[in-house]
Order: C-alpha cells, then structure tokens, then sequence
C-alpha cells in the first residue's frame, strides 16, 4: 500500500507527499503548503480516501504535532485524526 508522508516545508508550512510502496518514489504532492496539519491531512485524504496509509503526527496537549510514531491504514470515517 502507497504511503502519505507529512511534513513542514522550509516556510514552516505543513505539506504532503505520497510514496510508492515499492520503491518509495514519490508519486505526489501537495503542491502547496498549509498552515495548519489538519488542513494537510484532509486535502490528501480528500483525494486519496482509505486506498492509501497515513504517517500522522500525534498532536500534543498545546496543539503542536510532535513526532509520528504510527501508521495507520484506515484514515476514514470515524477515524481519530489530529486537529
């Protein structure tokens, strides 16, 4: 399964980019940078819905994404998705 990785640009902006499974080149990207994680997140799932696994950040009591330590495969409906 191809992987949405998430990351901040040299701007601080939050973007992401997919990758193929296989050989882990990037197939896609954002294109543009988001302010806020949430906003990355739910432009990449918006276009790739549950075909793909997310690589989220954990999102800390102060609101700020601290390091990903998962991936999940079901970024779908009723799934926890940081703000």
């Amino acid at each position: 399964m191809d992987k949405v990785e998430f990351y901040r640009d040299s701007a601080g902006e939050w973007r992401w980019h997919r990758k193929d499974e296989g050989n882990h080149s990037v197939l896609s990207d954002s294109g543009e940078g988001y302010v806020r994680y949430r906003d990355a997140y739910d432009n990449a799932y918006s276009q790739f819905g549950d075909t793909v696994a997310y690589v989220k950040w954990p999102i800390s009591d102060t609101g700020d994404p601290q390091e990903p330590v998962m991936e999940v495969e079901d970024g779908g409906a009723g799934s926890e998705t940081p703000e």
